[in-house]
């Protein structure tokens, strides 16, 4: 009787229909803001130290590129078009040894699913002193779609070899796009790139974002796109002229100079000297400090910037760096 069971036991296997796609894009990403976020987050995992971002609404397109390690052929084989890949669980830290991963464990072409039906890629990887190139052809979203009824392994893309770039990097043309990205749609995705740069100053080399939408005009959209990013050009500053490297670069918010409280201060020797700033109320005071001649402190100098960490205070702060509105009742949940 055993024997018999055992004859009629079938094996299976699980099949995915190839709609997967798109719901695990419409479940796991909010809206197109977040979609962008997820594809720069991709290009810092990448040791980029640049990310360009273009909305053009004459073309229809956003097309993303960065200067990173690129992908090679084998990477779009075994990393990109393969779901639920275990590289970044199995190392959070880039292939420079130097940034910890942001990305949401690689749900980068999810991201671009959201954002418009077709994506090409273009992708140069350095090898010693070589490089090379791939370009994935245009991938056209719809075949992940409810109408098309396919299975996953059914969907074909190319991939093909060609003439090498002269720097690493990756780019992603989006086209017809999902959505319109009005006035505010902008503004939002200006404030979330903000959030992802760091209030401390740092070397310009380490990650930059710029976010060009120059091509949203007053005349055919109802408002100025580089407006959103560069802020209003007056007489003065359009005569002075605008340092071409910072236009149309996200800056960040300025949350330090937000803080409830400045200490600044001189050591040498033995001796602390500086100037507490109580800074809602514009007050200052003096603080000295001097130890005992057996300690050397040596020189140098120190700035502190203090936060009050109870609700009201942190409101307060991120209102005055311009993170959120005065109108937000619950920002912190």
């Amino acid at each position: 009787m055993e024997s018999i069971k055992q004859a009629m036991k079938q094996e299976l296997t699980f099949k995915s229909r190839a709609r997967i796609i798109r719901t695990l894009g419409d479940q796991l990403i909010s809206g197109e803001v977040a979609a962008i976020i997820e594809l720069v987050k991709d290009a810092y995992d990448a040791d980029a130290n640049s990310c360009f971002i273009e909305i053009n609404p004459q073309k229809g397109s956003i097309t993303i590129r960065d200067n990173g390690h690129g992908m090679s052929l084998k990477d779009v084989q075994e990393k990109w078009a393969e779901l639920g890949t275990d590289n970044k669980l199995r190392n959070n830290i880039s292939k420079s040894g130097k940034r910890q991963f942001l990305g949401n464990k690689g749900i980068g072409r999810l991201a671009a699913s959201k954002l418009g039906r077709n994506l090409k890629i273009n992708s140069t990887i350095k090898e010693g002193n070589r490089f090379k190139s791939i370009q994935v052809d245009e991938l056209n979203w719809d075949d992940f779609s409810e109408r098309k009824n396919s299975y996953i392994e059914d969907i074909k893309f190319y991939v093909e070899e060609i003439e090498a770039g002269n720097q690493s990097g990756t780019t992603l043309i989006i086209s017809y796009l999902s959505q319109k990205w009005a006035e505010e749609k902008l503004k939002g995705l200006v404030r979330e790139l903000r959030k992802l740069m760091s209030p401390i100053s740092q070397d310009d080399n380490d990650f930059n974002i710029y976010l060009d939408i120059d091509s949203f005009t007053v005349e055919q959209n109802g408002f100025d796109g580089s407006e959103i990013v560069n802020g209003r050009q007056t007489l003065v500053s359009k005569l002075n002229g605008k340092n071409e490297s910072k236009k149309n670069k996200i800056e960040p918010f300025p949350f330090l100079d937000a803080c409830d409280y400045t200490f600044e201060a001189e050591y040498s020797q033995n001796k602390l000297s500086g100037l507490l700033k109580i800074n809602d109320s514009k007050t200052e005071h003096q603080i000295t400090v001097a130890l005992d001649d057996s300690v050397n402190l040596g020189e140098g100098l120190i700035q502190l910037n203090i936060f009050d960490r109870d609700v009201d205070s942190m409101k307060n702060t991120f209102i005055k760096a311009g993170i959120i509105s005065g109108e937000d009742k619950n920002p912190f949940h």
